[in-house]
């Protein structure tokens, strides 16, 4: 659903648009010119967020807290 502002309260009958992507960044994207991927073949510690074609990445610290986030929201909506 299209966000119309806080104070619009949402209705499970608007419209739903948009995309949401997550992704992991595997150890083998290295950096150009470089061989620098982890010894042991984990993931970078960043997450790669898309929202309607808009990206960031995010650190270890700030997926912990968006974790936390998700985890109180779930217990306060939850049947």
């Amino acid at each position: 659903m299209e966000y119309q502002g806080s104070h619009v309260l949402p209705s499970n009958k608007n419209a739903r648009d948009g995309t949401f992507d997550l992704g992991a960044i595997p150890s083998y994207i290295t950096r150009n010119g470089r061989d620098d991927a982890p010894d042991d073949g984990n993931w970078w510690p960043w997450l790669r967020v898309s929202v309607n074609n808009e990206t960031v990445v995010l650190t270890r610290k700030q997926v912990e807290r968006i974790r936390l986030a998700l985890i109180d929201w779930l217990a306060r909506t939850g049947e």
